[in-house]
């Protein structure tokens, strides 16, 4: 059940607003709706016969929906064993103005709350503080072929691909100011007390491995319409994680860039072993650079896949297990004399990096004092690492999130001639 009240007016077929305020029951959850629309008339001239693409053409309207979580609601009825307390308020706003563009808004705002669910999930302490912007262009088939239809002299062509702002000029200035603006507001973002995402402690039971977080913010932002996150800190296995992540698109294809900085890692809390040493280091300390292409194609993954992994401390064990993942049959010369290496000391610094479908590994050891160089690993095919095959069934899933990264990239849509269809499209600017 829900209490509702609807409100409404029109001004004939020219204008039209519409309300509403609900609060569903035995829930408690509020919601509202509200809704403005022009150009109506328009339309009704056509006798409702123009193509449903066309409307964006000739009418104009502003939708906002909102929903209120309070410490009065009760989510156990719709979620079974979801436990929440606390209060969010998430909304989403639509305005369209016809011929010109459509603007998306969209927020989760949260001065803090508590979510459990089972065993399977919780977080503590969590503050949201999200607000995220998309705006596209409408344009038609039509508009399209005219500006490419228009031939450029070569004398501007040139002058627009090869000349940049004269050092000291107004336009030169604008450049460097625009710089220093993205810097400082994301040192600003880096130290302010708000984040879009943060909380104190987490739990994620799911998985095959359940894993504990700590203390932790992210910043979050769309960057020409896709994802990125320019600051991220994160505890967990007793260590802590800094760094940024994006998603990227190159060449009609996607990349997951991630920046990592990471120390006090603990990889014993992941597998702990047996028969642990005392003085057995589990510890992780180090860096990474990572480009990974979101495909649903295992080779694409492979050849695509870029990493610069920089370990400055590496316990023995952790890197033991690091080579039998890499060669467990042992029929690899170089992993099999690291191995024996290992015998003799513990590792000082290990660098490894991944290009083209080729691992290759360098690093020392600190043999009862003594630096000595490992055998250098050239080029491994990574394709023929144990166990990538079980993940490649996982690819397939990719595809969903693919085609939601396209609407995201898009910046503009496009409407077919006479209507015939609607898509979302880069277009490029004018």
């Amino acid at each position: 059940s829900a209490d509702i009240l609807v409100s409404g007016e029109h001004d004939y077929l020219e204008s039209a607003t519409f309300s509403q305020v609900a609060k569903l029951k035995p829930t408690n959850i509020k919601h509202t709706f509200d809704l403005s629309l022009s150009g109506m008339d328009r339309i009704f001239k056509s006798n409702l016969k123009m193509p449903l693409p066309l409307w964006l053409k000739y009418i104009g309207a502003t939708a906002r929906g909102t929903l209120n979580i309070s410490k009065e609601t009760n989510l156990t009825g719709l979620v079974e064993r979801l436990d929440f307390d606390g209060r969010v308020e998430t909304g989403l706003e639509l305005t369209l103005v016809p011929d010109e563009n459509i603007r998306l808004q969209a927020w989760a705002l949260s001065p803090a709350m508590n979510v459990k669910l089972g065993k399977l999930f919780s977080v503590k302490s969590l503050k949201t503080n999200l607000k995220i912007k998309k705006d596209y262009r409408i344009v038609t088939e039509e508009e399209i072929k005219a500006k490419q239809s228009k031939i450029i002299p070569l004398s501007v062509r040139v002058l627009r691909v090869e000349s940049g702002p004269v050092a000291g000029s107004s336009s030169a200035f604008v450049t460097e100011d625009t710089a220093v603006t993205k810097f400082t507001g994301a040192l600003q973002n880096r130290f302010s007390p708000q984040h879009a995402i943060a909380f104190k402690s987490a739990y994620m039971g799911f998985g095959p491995l359940p894993l504990p977080i700590d203390h932790s913010v992210i910043d979050f932002d769309l960057n020409k319409g896709l994802p990125t996150s320019d600051y991220f800190k994160v505890e967990l296995l007793g260590g802590t994680v800094i760094g940024s992540v994006a998603v990227l698109k190159k060449n009609d294809l996607f990349f997951l860039q991630m920046r990592l900085a990471f120390s006090g890692l603990n990889t014993d809390k992941i597998y702990p072993p047996a028969n642990a040493k005392d003085n057995d280091d589990s510890e992780l300390n180090g860096q990474l650079w990572a480009l990974i292409p979101l495909s649903s194609q295992a080779s694409t993954v492979l050849q695509q896949f870029q990493m610069d992994l920089n370990l400055s401390r590496i316990g023995t064990r952790s890197f033991e297990r690091f080579l039998y993942a890499l060669d467990p049959s042992e029929s690899n010369e170089a992993i099999v004399s690291q191995r024996q290496l290992l015998r003799l000391g513990s590792p000082r610094w290990i660098n490894v990096y991944v290009k083209d479908g080729g691992l290759s590994m360098e690093g020392e050891v600190d043999a009862q004092g003594v630096a000595v160089a490992i055998p250098s690993l050239r080029r491994l095919n990574i394709a023929n690492v144990a166990g990538l095959d079980n993940y490649a069934a996982y690819l397939a899933s990719i595809d969903p999130l693919i085609a939601v990264l396209e609407v995201c990239a898009a910046n503009g849509i496009k409407i077919g001639k006479d209507g015939e269809y609607l898509k979302f499209q880069t277009a490029t600017s004018q």
